[in-house]
């Protein structure tokens, strides 16, 4: 049996990762869908949890979790770090490269109030198509959704991009170590991450990394998540998953929820992983997962959803929080199947061809 798990998790036809990641990228609509309605993010999960996490914080959680454990693999299968970073790199750019463009060229001409002459002359423009480089990433073009309920973002999701990829950098570094002994390496990695998080923020010292503008403690949070989800995929040959357990642990959550919510807040990065896992490992249907695991329209729904939300706030303001957020996704669906069928998966094609 629980070989039958090991292997489900590592098959693309038999996992539930698409699955998830869809749902974690429908999570962040969601939660979005209040911000850009000039609304409390307070959606019903946290709601539900007192405060504790929202729909797109679990969602951008579960995306490192299952990156963590896809990334580290495809580390151990690729024959040199240089073909490991080819392969990041087409699964990352040529998607943003094209969302980044079309923001500038087709969405920022169409709705933006300054002069076209102003905008395709304007600093600010070539800043934000400058983000296509990643760690340069900016949030706003000129004229463009200013009187939004909220004003001028065009694509706030990009920003965990960066942070993503510095996950690959810190892999790539610890692939020796990793190698050797996989799953004590990985959970050490995890447990040091999240020590000097807590270092510092409690000496409130080494906040931001200057030279790449991103916040140290989001940093080693999504290094915790990036490791401890690769960590718990190596020991779920010697897990028992069930239904029982998984409820156990939410019932422990429940509970320090009402006595104590930072360590409830620690509980909850401990259990996602090994969650995480056993749905990805739940047999489902056939049909469900011919359907899912052929193409993983995860990445376009993510990056697409925020500027089309923001597109259809600007061109009608009667909707609803669930109408909104209904909207949002139905919209972006097409923008994403298209994104995998023309960008990604094309780009995806070229991972065993690295340049020279």
């Amino acid at each position: 049996m629980e070989m039958v798990i090991q292997e489900r998790l590592v098959s693309r036809e038999h996992n539930n990762f698409n699955i998830l990641r869809l749902l974690a990228a429908v999570g962040v609509i969601i939660t979005h869908a209040y911000a850009l309605l000039g609304l409390p993010q307070f959606d019903w999960l946290k709601r539900t949890s007192l405060g504790l996490i929202s729909f797109s914080k679990l969602g951008v959680y579960v995306f490192f979790v299952i990156s963590g454990f896809l990334v580290t693999r495809s580390l151990e299968n690729s024959a040199t770090i240089k073909s490991f970073f080819w392969k990041r790199f087409l699964r990352i750019f040529p998607a943003m490269v094209v969302v980044i463009g079309l923001a500038v060229f087709v969405l920022g001409p169409l709705v933006t109030e300054a002069p076209l002459g102003d905008y395709f002359t304007s600093l600010e423009t070539y800043r934000y198509l400058g983000g296509s480089f990643l760690y340069f990433i900016t949030y706003s073009l000129p004229g463009v959704f200013l009187n939004n309920p909220y004003p001028g973002a065009v694509n706030g999701s990009l920003w965990t991009l960066p942070y993503e990829w510095a996950c690959y950098c810190l892999l790539a570094c610890l692939a020796p170590l990793i190698r050797k002994r996989s799953f004590i390496w990985l959970a050490g990695i995890a447990a040091a991450c999240m020590a000097t998080r807590t270092l510092l923020g409690h000496y409130q010292v080494f906040l931001v990394v200057p030279f790449v503008s991103i916040d140290t403690r989001e940093l080693l949070l999504f290094a915790f998540l990036f490791f401890w989800g690769a960590a718990a995929g190596y020991v779920a040959s010697y897990i028992r998953y069930n239904f029982l357990a998984v409820c156990l642990a939410l019932v422990a959550l429940g509970g320090l929820l009402f006595f104590h919510k930072k360590l409830a807040s620690y509980w909850l990065l401990i259990i996602l992983p090994f969650i995480t896992v056993w749905l990805a490992a739940i047999p489902l249907p056939a049909v469900i997962r011919r359907w899912f695991n052929q193409a993983d329209f995860s990445y376009g729904m993510y990056i697409y959803a925020f500027p089309v939300a923001q597109l259809l706030v600007y061109s009608y303001r009667g909707f609803t929080v669930t109408t909104f957020a209904l909207a949002t996704i139905f919209a972006t669906l097409p923008l994403a199947m298209l994104s995998w069928y023309l960008v990604e998966k094309p780009a995806l094609a070229l991972k065993k061809f690295p340049p020279i």
